[in-house]
């Protein structure tokens, strides 16, 4: 999910940026516009080798947003395991949905 945070005065380069995520000329300007008027975007934006981390997006003033898995039954019980042994190890104690938010986050912008 896209959305704008900030303003963006490089909409050329957010263009280049978005085509770097495996999109084509037409879906990365059709998403810039939607941005620019203040819509919430879902998109797939694919790893390439010439991509940066989805987050770096951050630098054009748009905020990106892994999904929220819409039922815990959709991950296997290892993974959730896992999980909230993780949870409970940090100080904050996040909930489990934070706690999925942050460790894709994490893992997208490591990736």
């Amino acid at each position: 999910m896209l959305q704008i945070s900030a303003s963006n005065d490089q909409p050329v380069d957010l263009v280049k940026a978005l085509m770097a995520f495996g999109l084509d000329l037409h879906e990365a300007h059709d998403i810039v516009d939607r941005l620019a008027i203040g819509e919430k975007v879902a998109t797939t934006l694919y790893l390439t080798a010439e991509s940066e981390s989805p987050f770096a997006l951050s630098r054009f003033g748009v905020r990106v947003g892994a999904p929220q898995p819409v039922d815990a039954a959709s991950i296997p019980v290892d993974v959730l395991n896992a999980i909230e042994a993780w949870r409970l190890s940090e100080p904050e104690r996040p909930t489990r949905d934070e706690a999925i938010g942050i460790i894709l986050r994490r893992g997208l912008a490591a990736a």
